[in-house]
């Protein structure tokens, strides 16, 4: 986000001659700060139990940013409309249980039934994340925020 905020101020100010830098700096040391705050959250989990199986790959800047392994998908897509084979679920109920994974993590478009399957046949938790939309009466920080502190409460 720092990085659109950061781009998106240059190109107020070339095309339109409207300048937001001062509001642009300010809110590059908010999302710095919220940063640092998820990363303190992430960091009360260790490194060996950050280990995420997702609904689908969309989280895996988040993984990749806080140093999650991501060790699958439900369906190995970004795309809701893609599907999954047998073979694809019995690899994944084996990552689980060889990767020791705690939870999986679905969001909207997630087969419910395949999640619950999976769980079910894995031993773990099935935990719905809102990754689609903004909290309501929400913003980017507390997204952010709810996010971080649903995966990390999952895998205590």
């Amino acid at each position: 986000m720092k990085q659109v905020v950061d781009a998106l101020a240059v190109q107020l100010k070339t095309d339109l001659g409207i300048d937001v830098s001062g509001r642009a700096k300010d809110l590059d040391s908010r999302l710095v700060a919220l940063d640092k705050e998820v990363a303190a959250d992430v960091a009360t989990r260790p490194e060996a139990n950050r280990k995420l199986v997702t609904g689908h790959e969309s989280m895996g800047y988040f993984a990749q940013w806080y140093h999650f392994k991501l060790v699958g998908a439900l369906v190995p897509s970004l795309t809701t409309d893609a599907e999954t084979s047998a073979a694809e679920l019995a690899a994944l109920k084996q990552a689980i249980k060889d990767n020791q994974v705690k939870a999986v993590f679905t969001e909207l478009g997630t087969p419910q039934s395949v999640a619950d399957a999976i769980g079910q046949d894995s031993g773990v938790k099935v935990i719905e994340l809102t990754i689609h939309s903004l909290p309501q009466g929400g913003n980017y920080f507390t997204f952010m925020r709810d996010i971080a502190q649903t995966i990390v409460n999952a895998l205590k």
